[in-house]
């Protein structure tokens, strides 16, 4: 696999490529060196805008302090619908990363990087709108199950739950599979538990966003997972093309324990403006916490739901 280099690294680098041009005189002091290796570089195919709207939004410390130094693998192969959001999602959570110091990222489409040997080298894994089937080696499979059976963390974002469709054990894994997106407009999101370590950064039961809002099928139930946000469905049209779920139940974010491992799904993701809301990127950044295995969190299912 070729190594992909860690955005501070690539930061870091960027300062070296500073100082090599500088003479004695107008080399720039510490303050000066500090200041730029905090500087994210630039990343193809986003417009700077963006990328100066989703560094504003980014949290600047942890939920809690990292046990230990934390690898975070971002995978964002897809084999089928290419969301525009995966070099946001990229972007986002390796800057999370660097801006925290909850843990560093490597970005990879490589499927050989789930070999056994080199996934041991990192905390977690989170997969990027993956959709299709990236891998069918029975090998890697069996590798990613038991990496997480094992304690690994398993992180999943937006379509994250559209990909793998002929390899049940992942969607069980995962928490469940996408059916169909039946709203993409602004939104209530239900906030089931308020002290919930993972949706502490929302500050009362309701929460308004505009993103895409996904309905899942088998095999998600509340019996497996602990849902922690849902879709408000007072004031939303139920009657439209596509709503199959005679509970009404839409999750939009979860957690699960998988073996000794730790699952956080959340299906938000979609448009841009999620990706510059500075609550959900704190509620993702608690959520990866959780599978790095640095955030405590209570996982136990409650079938009885809202």
């Amino acid at each position: 696999m070729k190594r992909i280099p860690r955005i501070s690294e690539i930061a870091v680098l960027g300062v070296a490529v500073m100082l090599a041009g500088c003479g004695e005189s107008d080399a720039p002091d510490a303050a000066d060196v500090a200041n730029a290796a905090d500087v994210p570089a630039s990343e193809p195919g986003i417009p700077p805008t963006q990328q100066a709207a989703m560094e504003e939004a980014l949290p600047d410390a942890p939920v809690v302090p990292a046990r230990q130094g934390r690898s975070l693998l971002i995978f964002n192969l897809s084999k089928g619908f290419a969301h525009e959001s995966i070099p946001w999602v990229d972007f986002a959570i390796a800057r999370m990363g660097v801006r925290t110091g909850a843990f560093e990222a490597v970005i990879s489409s490589d499927t050989a990087v789930f070999q056994p040997d080199r996934l041991g080298e990192f905390d977690a894994v989170l997969f990027n709108n993956n959709t299709g089937e990236p891998f069918s080696d029975p090998a890697l499979r069996a590798s990613l199950l038991a990496f997480v059976r094992d304690g690994g963390g398993m992180v999943g974002l937006h379509a994250a739950t559209d990909g793998f469709h002929e390899w049940p054990e992942f969607g069980e894994m995962m928490g469940g599979y996408f059916v169909n997106h039946p709203w993409n407009e602004s939104v209530t999101l239900l906030i089931e538990e308020a002290g919930h370590s993972i949706t502490a950064p929302f500050d009362d039961s309701r929460y308004v966003v505009a993103d895409e809002i996904y309905q899942f099928g088998d095999p998600y139930s509340r019996e497996r997972q602990r849902v922690l946000i849902s879709l408000d469905t007072a004031g939303l049209d139920l009657e439209r093309d596509g709503v199959q779920r005679a509970d009404l139940d839409f999750a939009v974010s979860w957690i699960r324990e998988e073996g000794s491992g730790r699952v956080f799904y959340s299906s938000l993701g979609h448009r841009f403006e999620v990706f510059t809301d500075p609550t959900i990127l704190r509620h993702w950044l608690a959520g990866i916490q959780y599978a790095l295995g640095d955030l405590d969190a209570d996982a136990t299912p409650r079938p009885e739901g809202r």
